[in-house]
Parts: structure tokens; C-alpha cells; sequence
């Protein structure tokens, strides 16, 4: 993961594995009720972030997306990414 800040706009980036990961934790994080701290600003910034990283990641509608997911995991927790 990089993150790069200019001026008024900062980037940053993700591995296939961290990114994937990442994704998978914003769609449960989104369903769940326990996300109530949240006031609307920030819940609509998840939600627009979701739906960004659902039209990037291809492996979440593979029928192996379970597999891919958890390889993820374990390579980010053995910082293999």
C-alpha cells in the first residue's frame, strides 16, 4: 500500500490482495447494523467506495471468490503481498 499526496488530491494504492481484502470488510462493515457511529457524510463516503471497488474487483463475482479471498488474507498476514 503507497499513498501519494498533492495539493488537494491524495492516492493511494493497493495490491490485488490488500484491495480485495479491503473489499470484502466494507461490504460486511455496509450490511451491518453495528456501523452507528457513522453519521451520513461518512456512510455515504463507504457506500461510494463500495460501489468504486465493486466495478474494479473482478475476483468478487468469480465462483472461487472465497479461495482468492483467503488467499489474500494469508498473504497480507505474512506480508507477502
Amino acid at each position: 500500500m503507497e499513498i501519494n499526496k498533492e495539493k488537494n488530491k491524495t492516492t493511494i494504492e493497493f495490491s490485488n490482495n490488500e484491495l480485495l481484502v479491503l473489499f470484502d470488510w466494507l461490504v460486511d462493515f455496509n450490511k451491518r447494523d453495528y456501523n452507528f457511529n457513522c453519521q451520513v457524510a461518512e456512510q455515504r463516503l463507504l457506500w461510494d467506495l463500495e460501489a468504486l471497488l465493486e466495478k474494479q474487483i473482478v475476483e468478487a463475482f468469480d465462483d472461487n471468490y472465497r479461495k482468492l479471498l483467503d488467499k489474500a488474507r494469508k498473504k497480507i498476514a505474512n506480508h507477502e503481498i
